[in-house]
């Protein structure tokens, strides 16, 4: 038998001994509080803590922090010789930041002074600011204290964190905290030196709904403007909530039954007043609603009465027509408006909310009894939602060509201004800048301009030909008896009549269509990693006074640079999120031959692609098409030629299949220069297809097709891989 040596025996034994295997089991079994304690809280608030001048809740603008007791006990059962060692840290947020910034724990409970907190110790004790909050009506002996309360039942212990007092410190009140996001962690270590955590996540907030009382039987009468506003407050007999002050509850109101949940208008802000007028003399009822700091709610139901006893409706129309035209025509716009003037009773300034329907003339009808007798009112239009509407290269060409000295290519003085698009009460080169950036896309919005001006229908230019040479009026007056408005529409920038009514997409322009025009495109094969310079070219002929597209360049190709051909430059183009906007014009028309140079685009292609899978039309802003001199628009079209070849890649060497023709099976062979996803497909040329597959492909491939199966004749082949995609014919014999 072998024997070991003794100093080896007590390496063996001393290791084996302070291994994991042998290390001690913890003499003592924890129950720990819930890991998030959710404290739902509907008791009143108790003026007595958390209530001095130094505390403040932003929620409900008081200074008296709402609390709720929390009592997150940890349990103990011991078999341990010797004591436990037990602490606690607890954090609290008592800003209401989100953030704990106070620590009280069991390494400074004995620093902690009756009555206090040490308010903003943590992460940083230099921070420290002692704060009161025990200001109950006692003597200093009887302030609480931060304490750790331990009861013992045999070998169960129970450790509390509570409050008592220096005169009685044997008598615990259960902690009281204020609302928000605290968390308590305790710690265990028995004699052994085996240590456990307990980690709680406290969230005390208010769920007690608000109280309030409405009155009974409110009788009210119209008033000369034959209506009459009534606020929440009007209908209120008393309010209150556990949590949140009189003063920072919010009241609403709803005439009943037009709508669910607290009362809010158009904007998300609380609806505070009812309006009635003549159509609505009777009984009604009325929703009065209430809202905490904390979202809780409720409402109560108020009987009104509304009575017209001075007759003031007796002999009242109420509908005010307001309309539009555009270009001499009848235009059914919906513009936003601005009623605004002086009344004996009303502040200047005062806007009234008028709800409206629109008739068949297409003119905006407004119940006109928001609009007070005795007063003189003006009412303003304004529309600024969609700059693009009747905007086209073509208005461009206009401009350029009036500017030239043509006084018919813009011949009114509301489409002068419509051409003003820099508002500086003049038409010059630098609207033709301002409104190319727009088509561009380079702006969202005219930076000095709205998208709309409205002039009254019957105001008379004093010079026809030129409407800057004195200010032009954008309103008009009324008072409780005018019954109908006109305005005259401007859509800036659209000086050739062709924005619709309503927002829509880029309209083509009202021009007589003709025949497309080609931008020519080498359908070349591009390889990965590759940059190129792409030409487009006329491959059409004729005489244009602009042209205008967007053309949207797709991965795995990224745009990288234009460069303009002789008749263009770079301020006719703009690079914007992966696609090319270009927009030309010209006084004069421009002859363009088949295959003149328009620009080169500047690409560079992450994996082999065709330029013709990655490049087309995109119809978001502007629509692909030129313009003639003759007041045509010819739409524009992406021509491919055909090119199998480019950087020594071709595509007969990237994809093959041999043998063929066949008289048997056949091979489809993919070249190492092709990765991805794989799809082939074999058909007759009724488009029956007779095989296929899927898979992938890394590194090349050879598959068997079975073509064996198939009768003699001439079928088509398709073969993708990635977005590579190669169609071909196979012959059987």
């Amino acid at each position: 038998m072998n024997k070991i040596p003794t100093r080896c025996l007590a390496i063996l034994l001393t290791s084996a001994l302070f291994s994991p295997a042998f290390s001690q089991i913890p003499c003592f079994q924890k129950t720990c509080p819930p890991p998030e304690l959710d404290i739902c809280d509907q008791t009143d608030n108790d003026p007595g803590l958390w209530h001095y001048i130094e505390w403040w809740d932003p929620a409900a603008k008081t200074q008296n922090l709402a609390d709720a007791e929390v009592d997150p006990a940890l349990v103990v059962e011991t078999t341990c010789a010797d004591p436990l060692s037990v602490s606690f840290e607890l954090l609290l947020d008592l800003d209401g930041d989100g953030t704990p910034e106070t620590r009280i724990a069991s390494d400074n409970l004995a620093d902690i002074p009756a009555a206090y907190v040490p308010y903003n110790n943590y992460p940083d004790p230099a921070q420290l600011a002692w704060r009161v909050f025990d200001l109950r009506n006692v003597t200093a002996a009887e302030n609480y204290r931060f304490g750790l309360q331990t009861s013992v039942d045999g070998n169960v212990h129970t450790y509390r964190i509570g409050w008592n007092t220096g005169q009685a410190p044997d008598t615990w009140a259960t902690l009281q905290l204020p609302y928000g996001k605290h968390r308590l962690v305790w710690t265990i270590s028995d004699p052994d030196g085996n240590q456990e955590t307990c980690s709680t996540e406290i969230n005390i907030h208010d769920c007690g709904k608000p109280t309030l009382t409405c009155l009974n039987g409110l009788s009210v009468n119209l008033m000369p403007t034959r209506m009459i506003r009534l606020w929440a407050n009007d209908f209120l007999q008393s309010a209150g909530d556990n949590y949140t002050t009189l003063n920072a509850l919010a009241f609403g109101v709803r005439k009943a039954g037009t709508g669910s949940g607290f009362p809010l208008d158009s904007a998300g802000m609380t609806n505070q007043a009812v309006t009635y007028d003549c159509s609505e003399i009777g009984q009604h009822f009325v929703e009065v609603w209430v809202r905490d700091a904390a979202g809780n709610t409720d409402f109560c139901t108020a009987p009104l009465s509304v009575m017209d006893n001075s007759q003031f409706c007796s002999s009242y129309t109420k509908i005010l027509a307001i309309c539009t035209d555009y270009c001499g025509e009848n235009f059914p716009l919906k513009p936003e408006f601005e009623l605004s003037g002086n009344h004996p009773a009303l502040p200047p300034g005062t806007l009234f909310g008028l709800n409206d329907s629109i008739n068949d003339a297409g003119c905006r009808l407004f119940n006109r009894m928001g609009i007070p007798l005795a007063g003189d009112y003006t009412l303003a239009l304004g529309k600024d939602n969609d700059p693009l509407n009747g905007l086209s290269t073509y208005d461009l060409s206009l401009i350029e060509q009036y500017l030239a000295g043509d006084p018919d290519a813009i011949d009114s003085p509301f489409k002068l201004i419509a051409a003003d698009a820099n508002n500086s009460r003049s038409v010059s080169a630098d609207d033709l800048v301002e409104l190319r950036k727009l088509l561009l896309g380079i702006y969202d919005e005219l930076p000095n301009n709205t998208s709309w001006r409205f002039v009254p229908a019957d105001y008379i230019f004093p010079d026809s030909l030129n409407p800057f040479t004195s200010v032009f009026p954008e309103t008009v007056q009324l008072n409780f008896a005018t019954d109908s408005v006109r305005f005259t529409s401007i859509k800036i920038g659209d000086v050739s009549c062709s924005a619709l009514p309503q927002d829509t997409l880029p309209q083509t322009e009202t021009l007589a269509k003709g025949s497309n025009f080609c931008l020519g495109i080498e359908n070349r094969l591009l390889a990965a990693g590759e940059t190129v310079l792409v030409p487009f070219t006329a491959d059409s002929s004729g005489a244009l006074l602009g042209l205008q597209f967007e053309l949207n360049v797709a991965q795995p190709v990224n745009l990288l640079e234009v460069v303009p051909g002789p008749k263009l430059d770079s301020s006719n183009f703009a690079l914007l999120n992966g696609h090319l906007a270009c927009s030309w014009s010209s006084a004069a028309a421009v002859n363009f031959q088949t295959g003149e140079l328009l620009f080169y685009l500047k690409i560079l292609a992450s994996e082999i692609i065709a330029v013709d899978a990655v490049l087309d039309f995109k119809l978001n802003r502007l629509r692909a098409e030129s313009y003639t001199p003759d007041k045509n628009y010819r739409p524009l079209e992406l021509c491919f030629s055909p090119s199998n070849s480019v950087s020594g890649l071709d595509k007969t060497t990237l994809i093959q299949l041999a043998p063929n023709p066949a008289t048997g099976n056949t091979w489809l062979r993919i070249s190492p220069d092709l990765n991805g996803p794989l799809q082939w497909h074999f058909f007759d040329f009724t488009g029956r297809v007779l095989a296929s597959g899927s898979g992938s492909v890394q590194g090349g491939q050879q598959l068997e097709i079975p073509a064996g199966q198939f009768q003699a004749g001439i079928y088509g082949y398709r073969v993708q891989v990635g977005r590579f995609v190669y169609w071909g014919k196979l012959v059987k014999l």
